[in-house]
């Protein structure tokens, strides 16, 4: 699975910003690897933990998206 890391193409990115969304009841994506991720990513970033499983079914998480989208596509 190595060419599929994540990290590998965060740290080639140039977007204009990143909006980090992660789950702390998260079965697959740990901390540890959310904070790896956030580290890989150049530029400007916002992260946020939601109490909510992988999914990120929680409606907070679904308006911060919106608002976030809002905000880089104008």
């Amino acid at each position: 699975m190595a060419p599929l890391e994540p990290t590998l193409y965060l740290a080639r990115a140039r977007a204009g910003g990143f909006f980090f969304q992660f789950a702390k009841k998260d079965e697959y994506v740990t901390k540890a690897h959310a904070d790896e991720y956030v580290a890989a990513a150049q530029g400007d970033k916002q992260v946020v933990f939601y109490d909510a499983d992988h999914g990120l079914d929680v409606p907070a998480a679904h308006q911060d998206r919106l608002t976030w989208l809002r905000a880089k596509l104008r």
